[in-house]
């Protein structure tokens, strides 16, 4: 595992590994950052998969986020990250977009879906774009865990971790991929988008899913390399509940807002979260200052 970068944000020093690990260390008794380290950005709503419970409302006619001329892409500090949606069709600006990212040494991690991460030319795209270092990360929504050569292919890179929505996902489906040593990021279930009407009309199907989750955590937890949660996933699989108060300190990365925050590109706004109701407007405002509003923001929900 080799160290990608170490730097210094308020009191706390922060290191990133090249296995997409992130450390933090402060003398403090709480962390206190002076910048934002990670974003969630929507670059676009234009998606032809259809999910029922897509929580951003994605469809074919959907429009491309603009990726350039925004102030605050000028403004990230060097080694933040930022995690992108990758769908088809692709967004024409996206290569030059993440060439731009690459030389101001942000990284980038996407996440795509499992219809369109095997499908021959989004896979050649990505291929593409690691090898040539303009990803990080990938992420792999999960839809068939048995098709043919779809572990096989999620193993062969390195940084790949397949994404589930607690509620969602079969537990069967996780069950099939415990034992080839897989990363696996467990998201909780957003009623947003069309995720709303879905959740009204299988009500108890998505419920009994979170209860198997919850109730399988041990066996799940075991059976990957590497287990993660969302903070909707903490909060919907009861997590904190489970863990002694030192392993919540070292395990938890922090409320939305504290050192992360959302970014709709297609809309031109950001917020504490992609479930925020609470949104401001891009505008010309450095990232520094969109930070500083969504820390007022925190303060006064504290």
């Amino acid at each position: 595992m080799k160290k990608l970068a170490t730097y210094k944000n308020g009191n706390t020093l922060t290191t990133i590994y090249s296995d997409g690990t992130k450390t933090h260390f402060t003398m403090d008794d709480e962390f206190k950052f002076d910048f934002p380290e990670s974003h969630d950005i929507s670059i676009s709503q234009c998606c032809d998969n259809g999910c029922e419970w897509c929580y951003y409302g994605c469809s074919p006619t959907g429009k491309h986020g603009k990726l350039t001329g925004w102030k605050f892409f000028e403004t990230m500090h060097p080694y933040t990250e930022i995690a992108i949606n990758l769908q088809s069709p692709v967004n024409t600006d996206l290569i030059p977009f993440l060439t731009e990212m690459r030389d101001r040494k942000i990284i980038v991690n996407v996440t795509v879906n499992q219809n369109h991460f095997m499908d021959d030319s989004m896979l050649a795209l990505i291929c593409h774009l690691e090898r040539h270092g303009l990803i990080k990360g990938i992420g792999v929504s999960l839809t068939n865990p048995t098709q043919d050569g779809f572990i096989e292919t999620v193993k062969e890179f390195p940084n790949a971790v397949i994404h589930v929505i607690a509620g969602i996902t079969h537990f069967e489906d996780i069950n099939y991929l415990m034992g080839h040593d897989l990363k696996l990021l467990i998201l909780g279930y957003k009623t947003t988008g069309r995720g709303s009407r879905y959740l009204a009309d299988y009500y108890s199907y998505v419920r009994s899913n979170i209860d198997l989750f919850e109730n399988n955590l041990n066996d799940i937890i075991n059976g990957f390399k590497v287990v993660s949660f969302d903070n909707l996933a903490i909060e919907q699989l009861h997590i904190k509940d489970k863990l002694s108060e030192k392993e919540w300190e070292m395990f938890y990365g922090g409320d939305d807002g504290t050192v992360t925050f959302f970014i709709d590109l297609v809309k031109g706004v950001f917020a504490r979260s992609s479930l925020s109701r609470i949104v401001y407007t891009i505008g010309d405002k450095t990232i520094d200052e969109m930070f500083e509003i969504i820390r007022e923001e925190v303060k006064k929900i504290e």
